[in-house]
């Protein structure tokens, strides 16, 4: 008699231990591996979106700033990622507008640079060659703001001033280009620094 309750109650635990198992257990592991298997997806779904992109070879892109002013920038090859729509990656751009003051033409040279469509932000890496009537600048980088009119220069730059008949050559850390006055600016980082200038013929 012992035994068959001792039975009974082993085997009405075992069913409880089951319905345990069977319904609060195994779905709380299966939501669990869905919820990795998600991530998983949507990892691997960013990861493709920023692997996937649009080339175009030898493109053209111009915009107008807040004066009226036309910058057209042309390139070897452009390209942009699904997941950043904005940004047109460039490949030897070459970029050139009118300054408002006397109309002559500024143009700029780089290896590398990225346009920025909505900001209209301009920036040019790894041999850039800036040229004007008035001036010819090298540098490693620079940044045309076409809101503000600037264009920003930096890193080892060399500028050589061509204006009234001379030529100097300056040796700053920064230049900065109005493009409705042409009035080119140099500095140094640190106000204890001076532009280092040379005169030759």
């Amino acid at each position: 008699m012992k035994t068959k309750k001792i039975i009974q109650n082993t085997l009405f635990l075992l069913s409880i231990l089951i319905l345990v198992y069977t319904y609060y257990y195994l779905p709380g592991q299966y939501s669990k591996v869905i919820k990795i298997e998600n991530q998983k997806e949507e990892s691997d779904i960013k990861i493709e979106n920023k692997k996937a992109k649009n080339t175009f070879t030898n493109t053209e892109y111009t915009s107008e700033n807040n004066k009226g002013q036309m910058y057209t920038t042309k390139t070897k090859e452009s390209y942009i990622y699904q997941d950043q729509p904005e940004l047109i990656y460039l490949i030897e751009p070459y970029s050139f507008t009118k300054l408002k003051k006397d109309q002559s033409l500024i143009e700029i040279n780089s290896k590398t640079g990225q346009y920025n469509k909505e900001k209209k932000i301009t920036s040019y890496n790894n041999n850039v060659i800036i040229k004007n009537k008035n001036y010819l600048i090298t540098a490693d980088n620079a940044i045309h703001y076409s809101e503000k009119n600037i264009i920003f220069i930096n890193g080892n730059v060399i500028m050589k001033d061509l204006t009234l008949g001379l030529s100097h050559i300056a040796y700053c850390d920064i230049v900065e280009i109005n493009t409705l006055t042409n009035d080119a600016v140099a500095y140094m980082n640190r106000k204890d620094d001076k532009v280092v200038a040379k005169k030759f013929k």
